[in-house]
């Protein structure tokens, strides 16, 4: 048993119904190569709204806090440069975080309004005290285009930043919707944000 969440960006309302229509015709007929089946036992439940809907549930307060994001599928990174990361690393992070929101508000064409500049956002999160607790995992996935094998890695884990700003955690909380880095496109770069007492 599991939970399987799917997030659609754009104007997609009229095609909510052949998603839930496909996800059970899929369970049927079979998954990927092994042609693996499921059914889906509960209701499956939509919600339609702005990405900012999304991330009412955790409050932005004006107070600089503790937090602690929850890295629950492998994530992989795209340095300053080019070069791709297995393991954490700061400033990777802030840049993925940064262009993956800005990104996707040009693509809807819905206005960018974040306070300061991509250098800006980076340099206040390399201030911060970071403390990294993660490992680093592999899995494989079947390339139908490519009809191989391809293994993906990445790193899970946890990572507590100390008196996070409110600026900093805003776009966190975009993050956690979108997810961040490579491989997103496969279930990669997820992580929850979680506020700590007393670190």
């Amino acid at each position: 048993m599991f939970l399987l969440e799917l997030t659609l960006f754009g104007d997609n309302e009229d095609l909510l119904h052949l998603f839930t229509v496909a996800l059970r015709r899929l369970g049927t007929e079979g998954v990927g190569r092994s042609g693996i089946r499921y059914s889906v036992h509960t209701k499956i439940n939509t919600q339609i709204g702005f990405l900012s809907d999304f991330i009412s549930d955790t409050p932005l307060e004006n107070d600089i806090i503790d937090v602690e994001l929850q890295l629950y599928s492998p994530m992989t990174l795209k340095a300053y440069g080019g070069r791709i990361l297995d393991v954490w690393d700061q400033d990777a992070f802030a840049r993925n975080l940064y262009n993956r929101v800005e990104l996707l508000c040009g693509a809807l064409k819905i206005p960018f309004d974040f306070a300061c500049s991509l250098s800006d956002f980076v340099d206040a999160f390399m201030s911060l005290d970071c403390r990294c607790m993660t490992k680093s995992v592999s899995r494989k996935r079947f390339s139908s285009r490519q009809k191989q094998s391809i293994v993906c890695a990445g790193f899970t884990g946890r990572v507590q930043i100390k008196s996070m700003p409110p600026l900093v955690v805003n776009l966190l909380l975009w993050g956690e919707q979108l997810a961040v880095g490579k491989n997103t496109t496969f279930g990669g770069g997820r992580y929850r944000l979680r506020r700590l007492v007393n670190l």
